[in-house]
């Protein structure tokens, strides 16, 4: 509350805008976009922009208010944007403050084609030369995105990631830090698991508590069906699976050997008998899936077991024109690279293009379908 109070104190900047009311998601959308194109900041509704004087929202107009935010942030800026709300309370008035953070996938526009920034206080349409360079612009990865409704603190598992930290660097964490005068959250963002100092998708995926409080649908879906139909109401078996992908991993593989048969062969009476299909097969498989898939869609992987198959079905296409005959041919491409990084030493993730011709070489049956209507990779494996 205290440095809310100091923002209004000091006025508005290019950072900070005052509204003493909003009339409408149009008009939100413009600020929206500007702070997007720009580097970010906070809009403080119930202060007047011309004498910084702290009126308030009446409970009335608060419904209003509501459904601007999520009209101008879903459907006025384009492509869309996440904002996050905050209620203050400021001399017994209500305020409500919006942070907007910094864009990822800039140039922003109104829904009306309005390229706008931040100049100041005030903002102002974007230059042509501006629009050209913010275009060319490198993007970064989605995988580097901060989360920014994340906790460092309280989210990540400290003793997982301690346990990595000393097998990768051969050193005590605290030990580290002070060697190099570093604070945990620094070399959080020096190694890619944080990104201005909150998580970002490499960190919640492989060292957070609970990634789904977060991300919800980063799970995967695994049905065991009766019969060969997807829409069949009835099923043996059906769990969301959840966790880090590490976890995910091994409950999805325990599901697939609970759920396919198992044959004697020429072993014992008193022996477990062998999978139906080799559990290499599955091991490539599902680990492709959890690292390969579109994390920018949201989501989740499905596993479904019918009679005849098991089919396995990522979120997103193929990435830079690959097909299903160059992957056959062991040709692969980095959607994730850093999320990459850390399978190769966290999973059995080896991170050399070679898991598809490894899940061949045990298993000639299996069909890959790249649909680009559904936007999304099939993998089938014939029972």
């Amino acid at each position: 509350m205290i440095d809310i109070k100091q923002r209004i104190a000091l006025g508005e900047d290019s950072k900070t805008q005052f509204k003493e009311k909003i009339h409408s998601a149009e008009q939100l959308a413009k600020e929206f976009t500007a702070f997007s194109n720009a580097l970010g900041g906070m809009i403080i509704i119930g202060v007047n922009d011309k004498t910084s004087a702290i009126v308030g929202i009446e409970q009335k107009d608060l419904r209003n208010l509501e459904g601007y935010i999520a009209t101008a942030s879903n459907d006025g800026v384009v492509p869309p944007i996440n904002v996050l709300t905050e209620n203050v309370i400021i001399d017994d008035k209500r305020l409500i403050v919006i942070h907007i953070a910094e864009g990822v996938r800039k140039p922003y526009h109104t829904k009306q084609g309005e390229y706008l920034t931040k100049s100041g206080a005030v903002k102002r349409v974007l230059s042509p030369e501006e629009l050209q360079r913010m275009t060319l612009r490198k993007v970064p990865l989605y995988e580097e995105i901060a989360i920014y409704d994340s906790d460092i603190e309280g989210d990540i598992n400290w003793l997982a990631f301690f346990e990595y930290f000393s097998n990768e660097y051969r050193d005590d964490f605290e030990t580290y830090l002070s060697k190099y005068h570093l604070s945990a959250t620094q070399l959080l963002n020096n190694i890619k698991v944080a990104e201005n100092n909150v998580l970002n998708l490499v960190g919640l995926s492989f060292f957070a508590k609970n990634p789904q409080r977060l991300r919800p649908l980063n799970v995967i879906k695994a049905i065991s069906f009766y019969g060969n139909d997807v829409t069949d109401t009835r099923y043996i078996s059906s769990e969301d699976i959840e966790g880090t992908l590490p976890e995910q991993f091994e409950k999805g593989l325990q599901f697939i050997q609970q759920n396919l048969l198992k044959t004697q062969a020429s072993k014992g009476f008193n022996s477990l008998g062998t999978l139906e299909i080799p559990v290499e097969v599955f091991e490539e498989l599902l680990v492709n899936a959890l690292v390969h898939r579109d994390y920018s869609i949201n989501s989740a992987i499905k596993l479904f077991i019918f009679t005849d198959r098991i089919e396995l079905i990522s979120p997103g296409v193929l990435p830079n024109h690959l097909n299903e005959e160059n992957i056959r041919l062991g040709i692969s491409v980095a959607r994730n690279p850093i999320l990459l990084r850390y399978a190769s030493r966290l999973m059995p993730y080896r991170g050399v293009g070679s898991g598809i011709l490894r899940a061949l070489s045990k298993y000639a049956k299996i069909d890959f379908e790249n649909n680009l209507l559904k936007y999304e990779f099939k993998v089938t494996i014939w029972r």
